[in-house]
């Protein structure tokens, strides 16, 4: 992804084949994750996604670029780093997500429950519904 315009929602590619990722543009049952429907001001919308992300231990947005962010979350023991994208679709009035570990095989069904607790952490605060 090398310009703005690249930052689409269907720019998030789909997972690869190990079971170490998730994504709302993947429709395969074994890595899909719903997006996160907005149902606040798409402006003060995205400005409390990045508030919440950063309040999150191990996390920086290492790159953010119009619609799209994407964070980099550390794990405390060993330091693995994983990676969450995010790419607001103004037009559809929703998040598409994307969260994958760099590193192994399986993440043991981490990058999911980082996705849905960014989803209540979002609902807590009146950003999705």
């Amino acid at each position: 992804m090398s310009s703005d315009q690249d930052k689409r929602s269907d720019a998030l590619k789909v997972c690869g084949s190990k079971p170490n990722c998730v994504s709302s543009c993947d429709e395969r049952q074994s890595h899909h994750v719903a997006a996160f429907d907005l149902c606040a001001n798409k402006d003060s919308a995205w400005d409390k996604v990045k508030e919440v992300i950063l309040n999150s231990s191990g996390v920086t947005i290492a790159e953010e670029s119009g619609n799209y962010l994407r964070a980099e979350y550390k794990s405390r023991f060993f330091r693995f780093t994983d990676d969450l994208e995010l790419f607001l679709d103004v037009d559809r009035s929703r998040i598409d997500v994307r969260s994958e570990s760099r590193v192994g095989y399986s993440d043991l069904g981490v990058n999911r429950k980082r996705v849905e607790q960014l989803r209540q952490q979002l609902k807590d605060v009146g950003v999705v519904g």
